[in-house]
């Protein structure tokens, strides 16, 4: 496989001067095999990323794996100033297995079996490549492990939780919104191979070379992460954008009541006792405070959030909502529970339901 990438000189890291903090990292990291599994958004420009850092990069996607692309990136580094046009020309291998050594597994959480079982047929796994699953769900290293034992693999997991976002405009074209947190750590109590520390230090190397990278205990930070993602298949029915569609008090309204079922829950189990970003953000819901793109996010543009993408495509059954609101459904969640009948229910290019009509849907009394 060849990568052949043509880029200028760009300050990406906000912090850093023409001489970007990918080039400097790039002379100093051994060059590795990447296959990006599911290159949708986020993969696309982590893949992209890697090979603008040397890495030999693969691209694989649910349809068209083998092929050539030019991918255009393109975003902003904060709202007054765009980053200037990244090109990378992929180039697919089709005639023989990869040999990868790390493999970035970018899909939903849904489609993740599917994806798996698809490696079988361009991966050759002698090298034990690291797998790093980069897609919320509380449940994807255990999804892994127990593909790992069925086929027979010991392969170390070392999961990433992305807090910046993407959209995939195009097949070649993807806007990269932010340069918000990438947060890495091992996951425990796995029954499968646990990740060495010296496994684990090539990804954080990799990463830190082209994020702002924070180590954390990652089995909580997807319980953050989950948490805050409750307002996603709200926004996705109203069709409203993030985080402007939280203008609407209705909206923000029903949300906050989400917010208390599943905070409640969160704590009660003991998957957090408190943490800044979810009383941050539940601060903004019991105001009335009018959000642009400033007042949550420094460099973060309106855009639709993943469940509206997802759904608008394949209908409600086919989005990402059912297994986010599934874990609360099992500890208790009425409201989650009303929220997700609602939302199987959408078809393919659904029309966007009003506040009030979701109010009467959910059964809650608005009450100002």
């Amino acid at each position: 496989m060849n990568v052949e990438t043509n880029y200028p000189n760009t300050n990406l890291s906000g912090d850093v001067s023409s001489d970007s903090k990918i080039n400097n990292i790039s002379s100093i990291l051994p060059r590795r095999q990447i296959v990006i599994a599911g290159a949708g958004s986020i993969g696309t420009i982590m893949g992209l990323m890697f090979s603008i850092q040397g890495h030999d990069v693969t691209l694989v996607r649910k349809r068209g794996k083998f092929g050539e692309l030019d991918i255009e990136l393109v975003g902003v580094k904060n709202l007054h100033e765009r980053i200037e046009v990244i090109n990378s020309k992929i180039i697919f291998n089709k005639n023989e297995k990869i040999s990868p050594d790390i493999i970035v597994l970018a899909a939903q959480r849904q489609q993740l079996e599917e994806q798996l079982m698809d490696l079988h047929n361009i991966i050759n796994f002698a090298n034990k490549p690291i797998m790093i699953p980069i897609q919320n769900g509380l449940e994807t290293s255990q999804v892994i492990c127990e593909w790992m034992r069925i086929n027979k693999l010991e392969l170390p997991i070392i999961q990433a939780i992305i807090w910046w976002s993407a959209t995939l405009q195009s097949s070649t074209q993807v806007l990269f919104h932010s340069e918000a947190t990438t947060s890495i750590g091992i996951p425990q109590n796995l029954e499968c191979k646990i990740a060495s520390q010296h496994e684990y230090k090539i990804v954080k190397d990799l990463l830190f070379g082209i994020f702002e990278t924070k180590e954390v205990d990652i089995d909580r930070e997807s319980y953050i992460k989950l948490i805050l993602n409750v307002v996603s298949p709200v926004l996705a029915m109203v069709k409203q954008p993030y985080p402007t569609g939280i203008n609407d008090l209705k909206i923000r309204y029903i949300i906050r009541k989400l917010f208390d079922e599943v905070i409640e829950i969160g704590k009660r189990e003991g998957w957090y006792d408190s943490d800044e970003r979810i009383e941050n953000f539940y601060q903004v819901l019991k105001g009335e405070q009018q959000l642009d793109h400033y007042s949550m996010h420094k460099q973060l543009p309106t855009h639709k959030v993943s469940s509206q993408i997802s759904a608008e495509k394949y209908g409600g059954k086919g989005s990402n909502v059912s297994l986010l609101l599934t874990f609360f459904i099992t500890h208790g969640a009425k409201l989650c529970e009303r929220l997700m009948e609602v939302f199987l229910d959408l078809p393919p290019n659904y029309k966007a339901i009003s506040s009030d009509q979701l109010l009467d849907l959910l059964q809650i009394e608005y009450v100002i």
